[in-house]
């Protein structure tokens, strides 16, 4: 499947591989299943970055971008960083002491902004402006994943990761703090 003519069928095949291998390391808090099929592994992975290139739907390339990440087994929050982008928003606590709020962070069409109530059921709330972390500064995961999208001709999702590794305000005690982190953190 991860090898057929269709992007979508593709995409999923090795998204479902990506999650089932994190799972199975997290399950077992080891990597030897991981390492027990390297060679298919390896396999998918060049599959997802073929893919990857040349998919132009924007979902689609997210999920095979989360696929990349599953297989590499670098990072175990990838999952909740690209569903933030995929849906446009994440639901983040307050990094602070006292964790004082349930906040939103929306990146997309709705705009770029913090809530602490969910924009989609209320018309009248305050909302924050993001930060967006600037490109050329961006280091690490950020960089990767964003020089990546621009390199595949993917814009719109490169401009969205600047606001998942850049900074978020909390509407209710004003702290400015990383949204990347915050994902981690609550990735557990």
């Amino acid at each position: 499947m991860a090898d057929t003519g269709n992007a979508d069928t593709a995409a999923s095949a090795l998204h479902l591989a990506g999650a089932l291998l994190v799972q199975a390391d997290q399950r077992y808090e080891t990597r030897d299943l991981r390492h027990r099929y390297a060679p298919e592994v390896t396999r998918l992975l060049g599959a997802a970055n073929r893919w990857r290139q040349a998919t132009a739907d924007r979902n689609d390339y997210c999920h095979l971008l989360e696929a990349v990440l599953n297989l590499e087994g670098d990072i175990h929050w990838a999952e909740d960083l690209i569903w933030g982008v995929v849906s446009e928003e994440y639901e983040l606590e307050c990094p602070g002491p006292d964790g004082c709020a349930s906040l939103w962070v929306i990146i997309g069409e709705r705009g770029f902004f913090s809530a602490a109530e969910d924009h989609a059921l209320c018309d009248d709330i305050d909302t924050f402006p993001l930060h967006p972390a600037d490109p050329r500064t961006l280091e690490g995961l950020g960089r990767r994943l964003h020089d990546l999208a621009l390199a595949d001709g993917h814009d719109e999702v490169a401009q969205a990761l600047t606001y998942a590794f850049g900074e978020a305000t909390c509407p209710e005690c004003g702290r400015r703090f990383s949204v990347a982190e915050q994902i981690a953190a609550g990735s557990g």
